[in-house]
Formats: C-alpha cells, structure tokens, sequence
C-alpha cells in the first residue's frame, strides 16, 4: 500500500508499510527525494496472528473449485481469508473450548466483513462449531 504527501520544507514522504492491529493501520514514513519514482518492489506486512468471528461452508461448495484453481473439498483442513497468499498454513483456536486446528488457505472470502475466515466443514468439525455455525476464534501463521 503506498500513500505519498509532501511534508514541510518540500520534502515527499511516502507511506510505504503498515502494520495491522485490530483496530487501525499504523503508516510508517519512508522520506525520498523529489526526483526518486515510486516502485512497487516493497511487499506489505503479513499478519502474523489475529483474533476474530469464524464460519465455515461445506455442502454446497463442495466440489466447486476454489479461487486458488483447486477444487473445494469439505473433508480437507482448508480455509479461505481475504488477503493471505495461498498455501498458508494457520493454527486455529476455538476460544470457548481451546480445540485447535491446522488449515491452510485455498480460497478467499469471508465475504461478510465481521468475520475473519470460513472453514471448511472438517475443520469446523474439529473446532467443535458445528453447532454454532459462527465463534470467536484466536488465528496464527505457523508457515
């Protein structure tokens, strides 16, 4: 993500990383010269753990391929977020029983912005929130 301002003196700073909390973007200025052309080499910050709502999709997807061109299969430890590359590997946390479980991201989505991933049903099943369909779950990037 890059934003661009001139500060005082006729300085340019560009904003060219972030950091993201739960409740803000934190810019970090980078000054450059006036003449130096903005690059789009620099990679944005990866999310290393979060905490947010969790649902999960099973039947009515199963079979359908994937955003990332693999078919969807709901008895895979898979699950889809909106912006982590593909591949992914996350260690989910269902905090109201501690259950745990390895996913790794083949989809993107959830599409409904309170939430912060769709499971697939195995690993829904493994949370134990089969029932509750929707649950506060703690999220880290192990890979």
């Amino acid at each position: 993500m890059r934003f661009s301002s001139t500060l005082a003196g006729g300085q340019i700073g560009t904003y060219s990383t972030y950091q993201k909390t739960s409740r803000s973007l934190t810019y970090s200025p980078r000054p450059r010269s006036d003449n130096e052309k903005p690059t789009d080499t620099q990679q944005d910050t990866v999310q290393t753990s979060f905490r947010g709502l969790a649902s999960y999709y099973g039947n009515e997807f199963n079979g359908r391929m994937t955003s990332s061109g693999e078919i969807f299969d709901q008895s895979r430890y898979t699950a889809a977020h909106r912006s982590l590359p593909f591949g992914t590997f996350l260690l989910v946390t269902n905090l109201k029983n501690n259950a745990t479980v390895v996913v790794r991201i083949n989809d993107r989505g959830p599409f409904k912005m309170e939430r912060v991933l769709d499971l697939s049903y195995a690993a829904a099943e493994e949370l134990d929130m089969l029932r509750d369909g929707v649950l506060e779950v703690s999220v880290r990037v192990i890979e």
